[in-house]
């Protein structure tokens, strides 16, 4: 909350391993959460004079690619929950978005 004052306190999501989308949700809170982290590990270091890193830059990037591509299921996901009216025309809009998706992300790399 230091680092960012003029937004609420945010804690930590836990993993819980029942479906991908608890994973999701954690991947995405604590990337949301670095500097905060990031910031922690600076703090519990100075008292061990050296700065303590949580998870390094290899970890951090495999959480963005998790959270890459997890995303564009989870927006799905989401605007299917939010339509009352899901028809299989729009199933098939929307796995057709997520393959797009997913396509112009492996085209990144």
């Amino acid at each position: 909350q230091r680092l960012h004052p003029n937004r609420g306190p945010l804690e930590m999501i836990e993993d819980l391993g029942r479906n991908w989308w608890s994973t999701f949700a954690m991947v995405e809170r604590l990337i949301e959460l670095r500097d905060a982290v990031c910031a922690y590990g600076v703090e519990i270091g100075t008292t061990k004079r050296t700065a303590y890193r949580l998870l390094t830059e290899i970890e951090w990037n495999a959480l963005h690619c998790i959270y890459t591509v997890l995303g564009p299921i989870a927006r799905a996901v989401k605007s299917l929950k939010c339509n009352n009216g899901v028809t299989s025309s729009l199933v098939v809009c929307v796995i057709f978005e997520i393959r797009e998706q997913l396509q112009i992300l492996s085209k990144k790399d």
